[in-house]
């Protein structure tokens, strides 16, 4: 009886059987027989699939669906907002102490807490001790909040990962901060660039710069640019659009190299095709040499263990909902090892059957319409023509 009872409930824990025949394009992906296997989601996946990879199953080489899930970066961990202690000015430095508290935790980063918005360029240097009497020198960062049109600020200090409970802060050329939101950021993926196609334009005093990274809702984290021009601010709108004639507005932002500050990386959340990046020149010359870089993050997923590998990926069913599985609750800090597999080729599903056409014929034959309008239109014309020289 139990025997029955346990097949009973595998039954009713496994995915659901996949349809094959109403996906349009498939993969192969190559994975461990243990372990997590995991593939890097690449331009022609997230131009065919539905948003969010809504359409995406995935079954091993028995036929069964493998449930999966997108591998999100590591979130900050142990922040709090610490009040500055013994704050003062001395010997035109800004100090101050921060008491992290008993409990030992680990901290790389303390984003500065600013009392007013002011204009300032200037460094931190962060020092690190267990019994407020003897100080180790961590790191120094520079630091700059600068007003305009739109803002250029960095008021956050990295150090090496430290567990000191007291960390002392001294600035040069910083207005006194009130308070230091501490943390520790974990390491994230690197960008990379993203291969595209670059058209650079001068009109307008503005310099239009269009990036064609080849596939249609492609991520692009952050827009890269470099120039010779040794001193410069200005102001840079990025756009992205699909294919659609009107750009949707992205990311309004600002770079610039000026005392001592090189600002020249500027985020944005794009998933887009076509990207325009237009910099304000106002009536100074073009920036000199310039290049502009799209980057992203990998985009991985992760595969349930369990199942045999070769692992097919089927995707483009434009009716498909997004799959729910228990896997994707599974805590982040569980999925190991994970073992990366190679993405194939896109090719057409040769078991996909084209969904019924259930349009009406006029909404089929959009042409036929405009053609019989253009005809009535043309009949009108000439009724009227013969009906005003009668009139004469």
């Amino acid at each position: 009886m139990r025997l029955v009872l346990a097949a009973v409930a595998a039954a009713l824990a496994a995915p659901a059987a996949v349809d094959e025949s109403d996906f349009r394009w498939e993969r192969m992906v190559q994975g461990p027989s243990q372990g997590f296997a995991t593939f890097v989601a690449d331009g022609a996946l997230f131009a065919h699939a539905k948003p969010e990879l809504a359409d995406l199953r995935v079954v091993d080489s028995d036929g069964r669906q493998v449930p999966w899930r997108r591998l999100a970066d590591p979130a900050p961990r142990a922040s709090k907002e610490v009040e500055l202690l013994n704050a003062g000015v001395q010997g035109g430095a800004f100090v101050g102490l921060l008491d992290l508290g008993p409990t030992r935790a680990v901290r790389n980063r303390a984003e500065l807490v600013m009392a007013n918005e002011r204009d300032f360029v200037g460094r931190v240097t962060v020092f690190g001790s267990d019994d407020r009497r003897r100080f180790t020198r961590l790191s120094t960062t520079k630091v700059f909040d600068l007003r305009g049109a739109t803002a250029a600020t960095s008021t956050t200090l990295v150090f090496p990962p430290t567990d000191h409970r007291f960390l002392q802060l001294r600035g040069v050329g910083v207005p006194l901060p009130v308070a230091a939101r501490v943390y520790n950021a974990p390491r994230r993926p690197a960008l990379g660039p993203v291969e595209s196609d670059v058209s650079i334009e001068q009109r307008e005093r503005a310099t239009h710069v269009g990036l064609d990274v080849g596939y249609e809702r492609l991520p692009v984290d952050l827009v890269r640019i470099s120039t010779t021009t040794p001193r410069f601010d200005r102001p840079v709108l990025i756009s992205g659009s699909n294919g659609e004639r009107v750009f949707r507005v992205l990311q309004r932002g600002r770079i610039l190299r000026r005392e001592g500050v090189v600002q020249l990386d500027v985020p944005v959340d794009a998933a887009h095709r076509m990207l325009s990046v237009v910099i304000q020149n106002g009536d100074d010359a073009p920036l000199r040499s310039l290049r502009v870089e799209a980057r992203a993050r990998p985009r991985a997923v992760v595969l349930a263990e369990g199942s045999a590998p070769p692992f097919r990926l089927l995707y483009g069913n434009r009716s498909a909902r997004a799959p729910t599985y228990d896997f994707a609750r599974l805590p982040a800090r569980e999925l190991t090892p994970i073992v990366a597999g190679p993405l194939g080729a896109e090719r057409e599903n040769p078991d996909w059957e084209p969904p019924e056409d259930t349009r009406s014929f006029l909404e089929r034959n959009p042409r036929v319409v405009e053609g019989s309008l253009a005809l009535v239109a043309i009949a009108l014309g000439i009724g009227g023509f013969f009906a005003l020289r009668r009139r004469a």
